[in-house]
């Protein structure tokens, strides 16, 4: 079981980036990249613009393909 699961069963609230019911792999990680790894290497990149293209571009490119997973997950909940 996980903690999510206890919790329900137990009646307690359950924190909603951690409901297995609500939370993907997709949704998970865009909210990672786009509030937490993305954030901190603009500011790396601040000091050290040459490392944008090293660092941002990936991030950048994961960010894009997670939200593609996610449209996809999106259009087949509505089928």
């Amino acid at each position: 079981l996980f903690q999510s699961d206890r919790e329900k069963s137990e009646g307690l609230p359950v924190a909603p980036f951690m409901d297995r019911d609500k939370v993907t792999k997709p949704t998970a990680q865009i909210g990672f990249l786009k509030f937490v790894l993305i954030p901190m290497f603009e500011t790396v990149t601040k000091l050290f613009p040459e490392v944008e293209e090293v660092m941002l571009q990936p991030l950048w490119e994961s960010r894009d393909h997670y939200e593609g997973l996610k449209q996809i997950d999106d259009a087949m909940k509505e089928v």
